[in-house]
């Protein structure tokens, strides 16, 4: 997207780091405004107090699992790279696999690599998605040009996109066959949990709010997080157009 070979997609914060170094970026829709995440823990750690001294698990420095780690344990009294140390397993499945081999005393997870977890012995110790905290975790990013050159087109891509998060929510059946095709799975327990995970936190009205913006940016490494406002990150004009035309109530009455 920053070299302009693809217009419009579903981006988690990573845009916001894009735009801090410079890309012409905007995100037009909200995707999903909190984290979806659980922090799961060895069986030895029994409160958050316990952390303190150990190595916990995440992703990628600057992805969301680390975002949302820092901010967990900041929650709790803990210092992030003072107090616990932040190991960098590279994927879900590395965070699965350090704390399950004792590397770690914790990882960020969520569904369906939490079902291993919990067949591990793993057990769940916040519920990072009940916590509710803002957070620009994934939003349709594209580009002031692509906006001002294509409105049309990306009018009618973000009313397909907001009709299909009204499908997600009425119609369990549909949504889960279409998952099952796209994450190659017949497996029920993967296709519920999943589904369960995410279901409720989807936006009926995708508009991008500047606190979950500002949540990337509280976090954010850039020196430019300083000097720019979280409104310079979004544009909602298409989505308060959608939603001025009725459609929005419209496709939710079905």
């Amino acid at each position: 997207m920053v070299g302009g070979g693809e217009e419009i997609g579903l981006v988690g914060s990573q845009g916001i780091d894009a735009k801090l170094e410079g890309a012409d970026l905007t995100y037009v829709a909200s995707g999903l405004p909190v984290f979806v995440f659980q922090l799961y823990v060895r069986p030895e750690i029994k409160t958050m107090a316990d952390l303190k001294g150990k190595v916990v698990a995440v992703t990628q420095p600057a992805a969301s699992t680390d975002y949302a780690m820092r901010i967990v344990l900041k929650r709790n009294g803990l210092e992030p790279d003072k107090d616990v140390r932040i190991l960098y397993a590279q994927d879900i499945n590395g965070v699965l696999n350090s704390v399950s081999a004792g590397n770690a005393a914790a990882g960020i997870m969520s569904a369906p690599t939490s079902i291993r977890g919990k067949a591990a012995g793993l057990r769940s110790i916040v519920d990072i998605t009940a916590l509710k905290v803002p957070f620009l975790f994934t939003a349709m990013l594209s580009a002031p040009k692509v906006i001002r050159e294509k409105n049309e087109a990306v009018t009618r891509f973000l009313r397909g996109y907001i009709e299909s998060l009204a499908v997600i929510r009425k119609d369990k059946e549909t949504t889960m066959r279409s998952m099952g095709k796209f994450l190659k799975t017949t497996d029920q327990a993967v296709l519920e949990s999943v589904y369960d995970d995410y279901k409720d936190v989807f936006p009926v009205t995708p508009l991008i709010s500047a606190a979950e913006v500002k949540a990337v940016l509280d976090v954010a490494k850039s020196p430019r997080t300083k000097t720019m406002k979280p409104e310079e990150f979004f544009d909602n004009s298409i989505v308060q157009k959608i939603q001025a035309s009725g459609f929005i109530e419209q496709v939710n009455k079905r």
